[in-house]
């Protein structure tokens, strides 16, 4: 039976890595919009939802139980284990570990803990490490022989398996060596509401409405230095505090609107696919996180519910899948 488990398990590391190098991409498009976004955690619409999950992702205390021979639990009240979770190290407590490890195990599918021993080998400290601090490797005989730390000073550490807690959302089909988060199948939609948001605050910055386009009416045409000149006035006059001022051309002009307006472009409901869209993957509904995609239908009753139902469709299957 051993004999037969070696060459398996080769046959499989082999497969994990078949794909070294993801690609971004999303369907149908040639754009890398991860590039462009990141995690999305530079994303409000993301943020929302996910700052949500953190904070009451630790409400719940890590619990201990005993099984007993009739089958029966009894409540475990003082174990190292869970001083330890209470306060992992003397720099931060148990909730501010859960926080950090939640926040990666969402963005990125997974979150890291390192394990400070004492003299004895007994596990003394956690650590929070972040996720893109740390890689597990293997080889063809084994998924994971030690997980490589990157401790910023241009040097990586090897540390064995042992010594590290992994936690995976799931298995990422690539290298199920590690997890998969389903936020980065919406990192086009985040990319759409930060442009979204970028255009905005690109018009409030400059004049407040879309560009314009002036032109001489008539045959006559502008020297450079008259471009120059009037692009560098309109620029000074009427942008900043001096929107709304009235414009007064010195000769024949004809002043048009260049582009479309927040209004012409419905950016209010086109900010709302990627608030449905996000939300949906992380299981919060727009109207717990706070977001204008829910809050529009936003009831007492409704709210009582749908934070019911983030709980236990959300923070409870997360929370047993963790521990």
């Amino acid at each position: 039976m051993a004999a037969a488990v070696k060459p398996l398990r080769r046959l499989l590391a082999m497969i994990f890595r078949r794909s070294p190098l993801r690609t971004w991409l999303m369907p149908r498009s040639s754009f890398d919009f991860a590039g462009s976004v990141g995690d999305g955690t530079g994303s409000s619409t993301v943020m929302a939802p996910l700052l949500w999950v953190v904070r009451t992702f630790p409400e719940a205390p890590p619990a201990m139980y005993r099984q007993l021979d009739t089958g029966q639990e009894d409540v475990v009240r003082d174990h190292p284990l869970l001083r330890l979770l209470q306060r992992p190290n003397p720099f931060y407590t148990g909730p501010i570990l859960w926080m950090a490890t939640v926040l990666d195990w969402q963005v990125d599918g997974n979150a890291y803990w390192l394990k400070i021993r004492n003299t004895a080998g007994a596990v003394k400290e956690l650590w929070w490490a972040p996720h893109w601090m740390i890689e597990p490797k293997g080889d063809e005989a084994t998924l994971i022989t030690h997980y490589e730390y990157d401790n910023g000073g241009g040097s990586k550490i090897g540390i064995r398996p042992d010594d590290v807690v992994h936690f995976r959302f799931g298995l990422d089909s690539q290298d199920p060596r590690k997890g998969y988060s389903p936020l980065k199948s919406v990192l086009r939609e985040v990319f759409t509401d930060d442009e979204a948001a970028n255009f905005t605050a690109s018009l409030l910055r400059n004049m407040g409405v879309p560009g314009i386009m002036v032109s001489p009416d008539g045959d006559s045409s502008p020297s450079e230095e008259d471009v120059k000149a009037t692009k560098a006035y309109l620029a000074e006059q009427f942008t900043g505090d001096g929107r709304g001022t009235p414009l007064v051309m010195s000769g024949p002009t004809k002043v048009a609107q260049f582009g479309f307006s927040p209004e012409q472009l419905l950016l209010r409901e086109l900010r709302r696919i990627p608030e449905e869209r996000v939300t949906a993957v992380l299981g919060v509904p727009a109207i717990v996180a706070g977001l204008g995609a829910g809050l529009d239908r936003s009831t007492f009753t409704n709210m009582a519910e749908a934070r019911e139902a983030a709980y236990q469709a959300g923070i409870i299957p997360m929370q047993r899948i963790l521990a």
